[in-house]
């Protein structure tokens, strides 16, 4: 029998160590800056989507960035005891000016939440900057939950929550 696939990627989700990079994305991929960022297989729920942008092709981490997770999503990662940093990473590549999905800020709005407590309340990537911008968000002395894990949850209030990446790092 073939296993749901919110059931294998939990299945599946594999401890990233101590740092990790990784991108909304089926495949791995090496940025212009050699650095490894893994596929995400460790969500839940959500679908892939590929935009080309050319805010995106003039960054080292162009190819990085090029997909994105949206939807009402999860994200785990399995972590060693300690305390961690986040950088997500966003980027609004539909909506926006002279963009597929017209609209202006509150076109996207969603809520992050990490290890069930509100993290981002609101958040318009639109309000943060403008159409195919990259956006960052640290978030820093974090600790895995019971199950060993930083979970990471995206959800919608307008059209779908948006992800591009994560980098977790274990503090000093």
């Amino acid at each position: 029998a073939v296993l749901p696939r919110e059931v294998r990627a939990y299945i599946r989700f594999r401890a990233i160590g101590r740092n990790g990079r990784v991108a909304a994305r089926d495949d791995s991929v090496v940025d212009g800056l050699g650095t490894f960022w893994a596929p995400d297989d460790y969500f839940v729920g959500g679908v892939h989507s590929r935009y080309v942008s050319t805010v995106f092709s003039t960054s080292p981490n162009s190819e990085v960035f090029t997909t994105e997770q949206v939807g009402d999503f999860e994200y785990f990662f399995a972590v060693p005891p300690g305390r961690y940093s986040a950088t997500i990473y966003f980027a609004e590549g539909w909506f926006g000016r002279n963009a597929a999905g017209r609209g202006g800020p509150g076109s996207r709005v969603f809520d992050v939440f990490i290890n069930h407590e509100m993290a981002l309340p609101n958040f318009d990537m639109l309000r943060e900057g403008r159409a195919n911008q990259l956006i960052t968000k640290t978030f820093r002395h974090l600790q895995p939950d019971l199950n060993g894990q930083l979970r990471f949850t995206f959800t919608p209030r307008v059209n779908y929550a948006s992800f591009r990446g994560v980098e977790i790092s274990q503090d000093p």
